[in-house]
This record gives structure tokens, C-alpha cells and sequence, in this order.
């Protein structure tokens, strides 16, 4: 939910105040009249009116749109090769509703190409892992670890090296 608060004005007094198809009450017809009321978002976009009607009848709406984003970035991971004895190239995606506002791969800050692309050289050793960080304009983050020593659960390495190459099982 989000809370939307304004005033209501009107030089012939102001009688109701609609919020997304639901009045508030008003005690008193006044020129000004504060008003809050809390408003129940769903995922992406929503779109609701505020209609103030006066004394008189004559109605005045205003159209608002409101983005609810609650999922942090999704990141995909396209290749991870070896480019030295302690390096390898890590290109892949991340997309979201919400821009990406930073992404991290081993606490270093990469930048993404048409908001969504990366391809960096990472030096991965001592640990042999990728550290991940993707946040969007939401504030949403995900974050995780990619493990260069062992496969995902349901694949197989590859006998070429400890980050070479995956391949699922048949």
C-alpha cells in the first residue's frame, strides 16, 4: 500500500474526494480540506483517479500511475571462460521492470551496456568464486555467488579445469 495525501481545494467548497473509486469521508464541506488515504498496489503498473466534486456538482479528476517494483534485477550468467591463471571473461544479462541503478561482480562496480549487457575480465583466485551484486532504481538487490570449484547441482565439470565448462547430465 502507498499512502496518497493532498489538499482539495475549491472556492465553492469542497463536498467529496474520490481516491481509486472510494470516497473519503468529509465532516464539513470546507475550501480547503486536507486529505490521506492509504491506496493498495499490485505489481507494475497501477493506474487510479482522485475526483473532487464541489457544492456546485462540478467535478475536477486527476489521473495518476503508480509502478510497484518488488523483485530485485535478474542475472544470467552467458559464459565464464578462462583467460589466464587466474582470470576468466564473464559475459552475461540482467534484466528488470526498474532500471538497473549498480552491479557489483566481486565488490568491483561493472558497467552494463545498453543498461543490461556485461562482458568484464575478473581475477578470480584465491577463492575460485564470482560474488554478485545487481540493485535497480526500487531499491530491490539480488545478490549470490557463483562457485568456480564446483558445478550447479544436476551438472557435471568437465575434466579440462575447475571453471572451464559445465555440462548438464542426460
Amino acid at each position: 500500500d502507498i499512502q496518497v495525501q493532498g489538499k482539495a481545494r475549491d472556492d465553492s467548497y469542497v463536498k467529496e474526494i474520490w481516491i481509486a473509486s472510494e470516497p473519503l469521508a468529509i465532516a464539513v464541506s470546507d475550501k480547503e480540506i486536507p486529505f490521506s488515504q492509504p491506496v493498495h498496489l499490485q505489481p507494475g503498473w497501477n493506474n487510479f483517479k482522485i475526483k473532487v466534486v464541489d457544492i456546485t456538482g462540478k467535478e475536477k479528476t486527476a489521473d495518476w500511475s503508480v509502478f510497484l517494483d518488488q523483485q530485485g534485477p535478474e542475472v544470467s550468467f552467458l559464459d565464464i571462460k578462462p583467460v589466464g591463471a587466474s582470470d576468466v571473461e564473464v559475459s552475461g544479462e540482467i534484466a528488470d521492470e526498474s532500471p538497473v541503478s549498480g552491479f557489483l561482480l566481486n565488490d568491483k562496480q561493472v558497467s552494463l551496456s545498453d543498461g543490461k549487457t556485461f562482458d568484464v575480465k575478473l581475477s578470480v583466485a584465491p577463492a575460485w568464486k564470482i560474488s554478485f551484486k545487481a540493485s535497480d532504481l526500487a531499491g530491490n538487490q539480488t545478490e549470490g555467488v557463483v562457485n568456480l570449484n564446483s558445478g550447479p547441482k544436476g551438472a557435471m565439470l568437465e575434466k579440462q579445469g575447475p571453471y572451464r565448462e559445465a555440462s548438464l547430465f542426460n
